[in-house]
Formats: structure tokens, sequence, C-alpha cells
């Protein structure tokens, strides 16, 4: 097959799916991927039908429809880290409603036990961070790094000492 076959079965094959998945999109350009992505005709179809077929509660509740949606729950949480080769022995799983507010639980949790074992938490981050890497520098008394190259990235990672602490501290590096 030629490189320019291939290409064209590639071109087809992703039409095709745009065609299938996303009919919402057809002749329209959409550049928002930074604010959400699009979401597939087949993902809502499936989740429709499960909302319409199941009664979820609130997983923290001890009724059946509470005990179904813990079930799910936990049965997603497994799938994902299989997905990741993670044990769930050694790893949890949080869901959490976006990524800002991933970053935001992992600061306050730093935050909350530098401040409990009266131990400093150092942050670094890249200049080129998400503006929700920037904030956590807010949690840390003012021990913070903005890196401005990955260059400067690098020195400072060659520069650490093998355990990874310069001294007794907490330390939290974010990179994009």
């Amino acid at each position: 097959m030629a490189a320019s076959d291939v290409k064209y079965a590639y071109n087809f094959a992703v039409e095709e799916l745009r065609d299938r998945e996303y009919p919402q999109i057809q002749g329209k350009t959409y550049l928002d991927h930074g604010g959400t992505t699009l979401y597939a005709k087949s993902l809502i179809e499936a989740f429709s039908a499960d909302m319409i077929s199941n009664l979820y509660g609130n997983p923290h509740s001890d009724c059946s429809p509470s005990k179904l949606a813990g079930h799910r729950i936990d049965e997603i949480r497994e799938r994902a880290l299989r997905f990741f080769n993670a044990s769930p022995d050694e790893f949890d799983l949080v869901f959490v409603p976006n990524a800002t507010a991933g970053v935001k639980l992992v600061a306050d949790c730093f935050r909350d036990y530098a401040a409990a074992s009266n131990t400093p938490f150092w942050y670094g981050y890249h200049r080129d961070a998400h503006t929700s890497l920037v904030g956590v520098r807010e949690a840390t008394k003012g021990f913070h790094r903005c890196f401005t190259s990955d260059e400067e990235v690098e020195t400072w990672i060659e520069g650490r000492t093998a355990s990874g602490h310069r001294r007794r501290q907490l330390d939290l590096f974010a990179y994009p």
C-alpha cells in the first residue's frame, strides 16, 4: 500500500468517525477544547440508557439506589486503576469535578500537613503552567519558585540530593 493510500484511508477513517460520533459539528469548526472537549454521540447514548435504566443515589447512604451508585463508582475506580496498571493496594483514585479541583485538593493536603507538622511547604512550577497550578504558590507562605525554562527545571532536578530534599521540608513540583 502506498503512503498516499494509507493517508487516504486514515483521513477517511477520521472523517467517518467524525460523522458518526460528532454529528453536532458537521459544517462547523470547534476550537474550544481548552474549555471543554466535545462529547461523542455513543457516549451520550450509553449514558442516557444507563440513567433511564437505573436509579442512582448518594453513594454515602444505605438504600438500594445508593448501594448501586457505590458499586458503580468502585467498578469505575477499579477499571481506571487497571488501565494505568496501578494496584488498588498501592494507589487510590479520587474523583474530582475538574483539573482545578484536583490541583486544589493536592495543594490543600500539602498546606494542611505542613501546618500540622510544622514543616515548610515548598512549591515549584513552570512558567507555562495553567493558572490553577500557579495559584498553589499562595498556600506556601512565600516558599515557591517559578521556573522560566525547561533548562532551568533540568538544572534544578540534577542539583537535588538522592533523597530529593535539600532540607527538611515538603516539596511539590508542577510541570505542564
